[in-house]
């Protein structure tokens, strides 16, 4: 009985817009000038979804306890990111001591924060220092090479910045590392430390206010709200850090990942101040919607974006195309006849907010299972190396479990080159490119609409999105039919390579 996901999506980041603008007025009246709005957007918009799914969850499963005795083990931390927290949990243990049953908690411990992590920004920079792009770019795990290259080629000098989390092995001319704000604090201006610890009481007040209606339980809800407060202090030395170190000469532009790991939003500011073009590579390929408001940022991304890029004002974002190297294997003969199709499944969940609705998701999946046997055809199905998972498509649709188990771990170079026909399931995956490098028709069956975050993923043009009937349908035709299977392999093919057409090396934007 919760939204569907892509409300609960809106709904969420809604929700955190709301709740930032309200920060940023209190922000306003203790550091005027400085605008806070997004700089926490991943944290909060994170912890909405995840608070309003919990509580309704429970409100709609909780009977089934009654009468019994619970024990509740406790991820002790807040929520930060998506990282485990204690938002799951509290909501259980609320709905219980509201509805009389009895309960055990148990804590199992918690990471040691990170919110008073800054830059290691002591001094100014001299003059004569000739780095030109500042460069933070946390969780490019599968293109950092590439990026790597890229910089390298470039010819230009590269001061990089370290990531708190997900930290990449950027190649550099200069290495900023990260701190505790204890050692940074006295190398500010007095003013400037002074309106720290107002700022903080400020935001720890307003935000206990704004977390109440999510987080009923005091001691949660305060340390949650200390979490998110000590966080923006933070921030606001590091954009003090980064004003006063670059004070005698500023990089040339700013070079970020579009995953904020809680310095994007300083680092930002530092650019707009300043007037800097921001450049924004993705971290996975392709990039959804933004939410910066600063207008000098271009996003860049892998030619197969497949929606328009968004800031929170609505305006379209510039979203040039970058020349990703591939190595296109297609070859100009009539393919055999389809003998194994690959079913690639999209996650269920996040953390374990559905994604997709459990009945509709497993029902697609055993359609797909369904007419694979029915055609004869040999078939192996890819999901995340997750055991929950496994054990339940194994239930739901009799496939072994060892079978799921060796499709996840194999390289998905080699999935893709031991199928003859694709079947990517719900939301697209990046993994889509192996097929289309290699020739491989991709069809994409959904079993609900896509948001933004998913559809962005994959052009339409070249992979269409369609309901389960239709897709089956064409991969009858597909297989019974090697011409058609020709032409749309062919179509297929040639409309992905066309979309490098514009395509252009990071270099240049360099």
């Amino acid at each position: 009985n919760c939204l569907q996901y892509g409300a609960l999506d809106a709904w969420a980041h809604q929700a955190a817009f709301e709740m930032e603008t309200e920060l940023e007025q209190v922000v306003h009246q203790i550091v005027p000038r400085v605008s806070v709005y997004s700089w926490q957007h991943l944290n909060l918009y994170y912890f909405m979804m995840a608070a309003k799914w919990y509580r309704i969850m429970w409100q709609a499963l909780g009977h089934h306890f009654n009468g019994a005795k619970l024990h509740i083990f406790v991820c002790d931390n807040p929520l930060s990111y998506y990282f485990n927290s204690f938002v799951p949990s509290t909501a259980l243990i609320h709905y219980c001591s509201q509805n009389g049953i009895e309960l055990m908690a148990y804590p199992y411990g918690e990471k040691a924060p990170n919110t008073q992590l800054v830059p290691d920004l002591r001094g100014v920079r001299p003059p004569n220092d000739n780095e030109e792009i500042l460069a933070h770019m946390p969780t490019c795990m599968y293109d950092i090479h590439y990026f790597n290259r890229e910089t390298q080629a470039s010819g230009k000098t590269i001061l990089n910045l370290e990531s708190k989390y997900f930290n990449m092995p950027v190649a550099h001319h200069q290495h900023l590392t990260i701190a505790p704000m204890a050692e940074l604090l006295h190398t500010v201006p007095e003013a400037w430390r002074a309106a720290l610890p107002e700022l903080r009481q400020q935001l720890l007040h307003t935000l206990e206010k704004l977390l109440a209606p999510h987080l009923p339980i005091n001691y949660y809800r305060i340390r949650q709200a200390e979490h998110i407060a000590d966080i923006y202090v933070a921030q606001m030395l590091s954009l003090g850090l980064l004003n006063q170190y670059f004070g005698a000469k500023k990089p040339a532009k700013l070079l970020l990942s579009d995953h904020d790991c809680d310095f994007h939003g300083p680092l930002i500011a530092f650019a707009e101040q300043h007037h800097l073009p921001v450049l924004y590579v993705p971290h996975s390929k392709t990039t959804s919607d933004i939410f910066f408001r600063y207008k000098n940022i271009t996003c860049y991304s892998h030619p197969i974006q497949g929606d328009v890029i968004l800031s929170p004002d609505g305006r379209s974002v510039p979203n040039p195309k970058l020349n990703f190297p591939e190595t296109f294997r297609f070859t100009n003969t009539m393919p055999g006849p389809v003998k194994k199709v690959a079913i690639l499944l999209q996650v269920i969940s996040l953390n374990g907010i559905y994604v997709t609705r459990y009945g509709a998701y497993m029902d697609g999946v055993k359609r797909m299972v369904a007419w694979c046997r029915k055609m004869g055809l040999e078939f192996s199905i890819r999901c995340k190396p997750s055991y929950s998972l496994i054990k339940l498509l194994s239930e739901e649709t009799g496939v072994d479990g060892v079978a799921l188990v060796e499709a996840a771990n194999l390289p998905m170079a080699t999935y893709a080159e031991s199928s003859d026909l694709c079947l990517m399931y719900d939301a697209p995956t990046s993994a889509e490119l192996e097929f289309l490098t290699r020739g491989i028709p991709v069809l994409n069956p959904i079993p609900k609409p896509l948001v933004n975050i998913e559809s962005m993923v994959c052009n339409p043009n070249v992979i269409t999105p369609n309901v389960m009937d239709e897709v089956l349908r064409q991969a009858t035709l597909l297989v019974q039919d090697p011409v058609a299977l020709e032409a749309f392999r062919r179509k297929q093919t040639l409309a992905y390579v066309n979309l490098f057409q514009n395509a252009q090396p990071l270099r240049v934007f360099l």
